[in-house]
């Protein structure tokens, strides 16, 4: 494809104002996303759901933290390094 037509080609397969658009819809979406879960987190069955979503991402997130020093005591005691960090 040359450039004058590559150019000719992003021209008419996205109009202007399509990303607008799009951004718009998005956000549009996000807000309206983020009003129904406050909404639904004032009820305690939605307390209820999203103290259990917590738990369950703070469980995954200490498990990911746990891999990474894991992995990283692995990697330093290949190459003969320390476990106490970073040489300075």
């Amino acid at each position: 494809m040359t450039d004058a037509s590559h150019d000719e080609h992003l021209r008419t397969s996205h109009p202007k104002g399509t990303t607008m658009k799009k951004l718009l819809w998005l956000i549009a979406g996000a807000g309206i996303g983020f009003l129904a879960a406050r909404r639904f987190a004032s009820t305690s069955q939605g307390r209820a759901f999203f103290d259990a979503v917590d738990a369950r991402t703070s469980e995954f997130r200490a498990t990911v933290v746990d891999s990474y020093h894991q992995r990283q005591a692995d990697l330093r005691a290949a190459i003969g390094e320390s476990d106490k960090g970073p040489r300075k």
